[in-house]
């Protein structure tokens, strides 16, 4: 059974991403329509952002869901490639149904946090890897605020 202290932390983290989601939804909602299409990270655009987010977004859910369950989710492989392949699938939708998607994907993003169980925070997702549920919300933790 994970400490008291541990999972005061969990829920904290849970929070922290709760905040910078918020964060993001409000950066995004004061943003013009004509600086959406310009390229502020990189060559990405603010709906290739939000086309990334989503992507990892609706991954981690799927790898919370598998842990629940026991079983072992399936690695992202390349990251590199797996941002590209988020991107490109998302390139042609409309500005307006991706960034709904974002605001959906990333709310069942929180409710999936919400409810792993403690004994599952500090799991490894995969063999030969130190990748955990506690990294992967810190990560998009990052994510969000960057």
């Amino acid at each position: 059974m994970l400490s008291r202290s541990i999972i005061l932390t969990m829920n904290n983290l849970v929070q922290e991403l709760i905040d910078a989601r918020n964060n993001v939804i409000e950066a995004v909602e004061k943003t013009s329509k004509s600086n959406r299409a310009k390229a502020f990270v990189g060559e990405w655009t603010l709906k290739d952002m939000l086309a990334h987010l989503t992507g990892w977004a609706k991954y981690q859910v799927e790898a919370i869901d598998a842990i629940s369950k026991g079983q072992i989710p399936p690695e992202p492989g390349n990251i590199d490639g797996f941002n590209k392949k988020s991107t490109e699938e998302r390139a042609k939708i409309v500005w307006d149904k991706i960034y709904a998607e974002f605001v959906e994907s990333s709310q069942k993003l929180v409710d999936a946090y919400k409810g792993v169980r403690d004994k599952d925070w500090g799991k490894l997702l995969w063999k030969n890897k130190k990748t955990t549920l506690e990294k992967f919300i810190k990560i998009e933790i990052r994510h969000y605020k960057e």
